[in-house]
């Protein structure tokens, strides 16, 4: 029954009252297989009249005092939360019988069509058990929903971030959640190695870390590349800590649900039924590559006879808009978009920025609910569906922090 609760009120909660059906319930909660039977096998049906009798009952007696209660109507799963503290007293008088909890021997009637008779718990129609068991079991059952309550009002609060249907994505019940730090110790290796691109996803993914060009010094080769120390260390940045430590204090963040990935250690089948937060431009992350083809902006490096150049492209040039947005070492860019895992569901969420600065400013911006918040809402209201966008974002570099932070260009899909 816990289970059972805690699934629906999630999906009332999170507005997917379409996944509260008796087939869909039967297969997530309670194990059945995919097209079971529901006519035979009652399972949902039962479980739900004992929901209900419970309910009651803990309302009736434990529970008479929450400030918060729920109700699963009858023919239903979908339940429904009144918050006790909005009713005054002439509420109380006025519309107590329709809004007070059903009493507990109305829900023991005899049940419509829509519930199933079964058969009288040992609790409920037997004769009482002895008073110390049903104490015990009063006070599990009120400290079970206790906490129970606790969690509803805290999710429910959930809602009043304006960012909440980007957090509500990307920590659904229905995949994983799995964040990859940009790899540091990748980019010391291609700008020590002075390669005149970084390592494509799939020579990172072979581990081609022998790597080296006309340009790398002897010095280098004999260091890094026989020994490879490089190759056999993992680096990450602070400002990836960052962004892990603020993902964990996010709307719907699910800690058993969430784990933490380094880039060198994944393959495609990682990310297959995943969302995904990736941080981290190419020349630190390769992973990206494998979803920002149909995105419109593009970060690329370049040290073609040592030019050092990071810029980004924009494939799809609007009018007005540059073709490309060059880093100059004072202004750099940010970049934060959403889109579909093409990998069997899920979403990925794309963090980068044109050296730490830039990344920098993503991550505040994108925690930055009242901006960030207009973003998610234009792209909902705008497009429906998934909201998928990409916003390009210019800062003003002063020593390792970027300032001013503005979008210079977006793109809702």
């Amino acid at each position: 029954m816990s289970a059972f609760l805690r699934y629906i009120a999630n999906c009332a909660i999170e507005d997917r009252t379409a996944e509260s059906t008796e087939q869909l319930i039967g297969i997530r909660v309670f194990g059945r297989a995919p097209g079971y039977n529901t006519s035979e096998d009652t399972v949902v049906r039962t479980t739900a009249r004992q929901l209900r009798q419970r309910l009651a009952l803990y309302y009736q007696e434990e529970g008479a005092h929450d400030p918060l209660r729920i109700y699963v109507p009858r023919g239903a799963y979908v339940p429904s939360f009144q918050d006790m503290a909005l009713q005054t007293p002439a509420d109380d008088a006025q519309t107590s019988r329709p809004m007070a909890a059903p009493r507990f021997e109305e829900l023991a009637a005899p049940p419509s069509q829509e519930d199933v008779v079964i058969p009288a718990s040992a609790d409920i129609h037997a004769p009482a058990p002895s008073s110390w068991k049903k104490m015990g079991g009063l006070l599990l059952l009120g400290a079970v929903m206790a906490l129970l309550m606790q969690w509803c009002m805290a999710t429910l609060q959930q809602r009043s971030y304006q960012t909440a249907p980007l957090w509500r994505q990307l920590f659904d019940s229905r995949h994983r959640t799995i964040f990859v730090p940009g790899d540091a110790g990748l980019n010391m290796y291609n700008n020590e190695a002075r390669l005149p691109q970084p390592l494509s996803l799939n020579e990172y993914i072979q581990g081609r870390f022998g790597t080296a060009s006309a340009n790398t010094p002897a010095s280098f080769r004999e260091q890094h590349i026989v020994g490879a120390p490089l190759a056999n260390r993992r680096y990450t940045t602070v400002s990836d800590l960052d962004l892990e430590e603020r993902l964990t204090r996010a709307p719907y963040y699910r800690a058993d649900q969430f784990s933490v990935a380094y880039p060198r250690g994944l393959s495609v089948e990682s990310f297959r039924n995943r969302n995904v937060v990736l941080a981290g431009a190419p020349v630190y992350n390769p992973w990206v590559a494998l979803f920002d083809s149909n995105l419109n902006f593009h970060f690329v490096y370049d040290n073609t006879n040592g030019s050092n150049r990071l810029y980004v492209v924009n494939r799809k040039p609007r009018a007005g808009e540059p073709s490309q947005y060059n880093f100059n070492g004072d202004e750099g860019f940010g970049y934060i978009a959403l889109t579909d895992n093409p990998n069997e569901g899920g979403k990925v969420l794309l963090i980068e920025g044109t050296a730490h600065p830039g990344v920098d400013a993503s991550i505040a911006f994108l925690f930055d609910d009242s901006r960030m918040g207009a973003v998610v809402t234009k792209a909902l209201r705008s497009h429906g569906g998934s909201g998928n966008f990409e916003i390009l974002l210019r800062s003003h570099f002063v020593g390792a922090n970027g300032t001013d932070t503005t979008i210079v260009s977006s793109r809702f899909y």
